[in-house]
């Protein structure tokens, strides 16, 4: 992760070198004019006083690669211990995920959604998440209700979600931006958190298990089409219970 803004990466040391080397050049060029009036102008003192200079330039450039080397090789044994702590973090995860007798889920197995039913697919989801995600009744009642067109679309968004909300669980819920950003950034779904109409007409809350959630973040799918082809995803960004609740799927809950 440090790598990532490390001072080589970002290039510093590149245009310092360059920075460093067109001085040493006009440098050289400034003593090689002076060499040349002394020569010219039969000045023994100040040839020597010339060469003098030229020389201890030498030295300095000899200098300063030996230390540019010495860089580059603790540099390079930098990345090699970054490289096997990398290794040694992997085979941890992977034994503790074998220890808890989790494996990779391969989203690609996740069953094809019905068109008027979402049980089997969020069985999955929710099963492969381990309660990282749920779906209300009011969820599967709605997706057999709307009757939305675009199955493909709303299949990869629920497995994207799914994915989003295993991330959210993990990271303990502080996503360290605005929800909006993060689902944009990091999983390429439309997220709008607020709705001032579903907030005016008392469409923004429901209850599960006895408890009151908001449902006013919800993934847009398609604006600006006919009615029946606005897809939406209404759920709660629990924190209490590290999930996402999702309570509607389908069309959206009012008029365009």
């Amino acid at each position: 992760m440090l790598s990532s803004v490390s001072v080589t990466v970002r290039g510093v040391n590149h245009l310092l070198r360059k920075a460093a080397a067109a001085q040493r050049s006009a440098r050289n060029e400034q003593i090689a004019a002076d060499l040349a009036a002394a020569k010219a102008q039969g000045d023994l003192s100040r040839e020597v006083d010339a060469q003098a200079r030229a020389i201890a330039e030498l030295k300095s450039e000899v200098e300063q690669y030996e230390s540019w080397f010495r860089q580059v090789e603790e540099e390079r044994d930098s990345y090699k211990a970054q490289a096997a702590q990398a290794a040694y973090w992997r085979q941890e995860a992977e034994r503790a995920r074998q220890a808890a007798g989790v494996r990779d889920t391969d989203w690609a197995e996740a069953p094809a959604l019905d068109p008027a039913d979402l049980t089997e697919l969020a069985s999955f989801l929710e099963k492969q998440s381990q309660g990282a995600i749920v779906f209300t009744r009011e969820a599967r009642q709605a997706w057999k209700r709307d009757a939305y067109p675009r199955i493909d679309a709303m299949r990869d968004a629920l497995i994207t979600l799914t994915r989003a909300a295993i991330d959210y669980s993990r990271l303990g819920c502080q996503l360290g931006m605005h929800p909006d950003d993060w689902f944009k950034q990091e999983w390429e779904l439309t997220l709008a958190s607020t709705d001032k109409y579903m907030s005016k007409n008392g469409l923004d809350t429901f209850t599960l298990d006895g408890k009151e959630y908001s449902r006013l973040p919800h993934l847009k799918l398609g604006d600006h089409t006919s009615p029946n082809e606005v897809g939406r995803v209404y759920f709660a960004m629990d924190s209490d219970g590290e999930r996402f609740i999702v309570d509607h799927v389908g069309l959206k809950l009012y008029g365009l």
